[in-house]
């Protein structure tokens, strides 16, 4: 078999010929001891993820993410300019004592906002909008919206669809 090389022919290759150099470059591989591979523990396949969720913003200068907190799933963004991480603060809970609010799951709604569903004891409390830097937090749905009635049913409601348009449009099932 003939190969084509940078200006003609370079020689002739066949399948089955070894030269001595790969011959020798083969068997000195085979022979020597090489670097011994580290095992994994089983247990690091088990373990619960520390981060998840991770979430790049719609202009990709930052991501959002979910991590434990004090034994709450809460919210952080990373800015990837300046490598600072915020935790963003969906606040106590309102009316039930010792029982924290944590974030559920959320979703960029523009380069610098996002929603997220906050949960509490693992049932759903409502629909928070907020900044990036966790600043301009907004109740949008269920208990998150109004506060002051608490005393009324829980509206489930889950993030379907971010628009990414200037409004900052989403999409919301309950």
């Amino acid at each position: 078999m003939l190969l084509p090389g940078g200006g003609g022919l370079v020689g002739i290759w066949h399948p089955m010929r070894i030269t001595p150099g790969l011959l020798a470059a083969v068997l000195a591989l085979s022979v020597c001891p090489g670097r011994a591979i580290e095992r994994l523990p089983i247990e690091d396949f088990s373990r619960v993820a520390d981060t998840t969720g991770a979430r790049l913003s719609p202009d990709g200068k930052s991501f959002g993410f979910l991590r434990d907190f004090h034994g709450l799933t809460m919210l952080h963004v990373a800015d990837l300019e300046t490598n600072k991480v915020t935790r963003l603060d969906v606040s106590e809970s309102v009316g039930v004592a010792n029982s924290g609010k944590e974030v559920g799951s959320f979703r960029w709604i523009g380069n610098g906002r996002l929603a997220a569903t906050t949960l509490q004891d693992d049932r759903l409390f409502g629909v928070v909008a907020m900044d990036r830097d966790g600043k301009r937090l907004k109740g949008l749905v269920g208990l998150e919206r109004d506060r002051m009635e608490l005393s009324g049913p829980s509206i489930g409601t889950a993030i379907q669809h971010a628009f990414n348009d200037e409004e900052q449009n989403i999409l919301l099932l309950a």
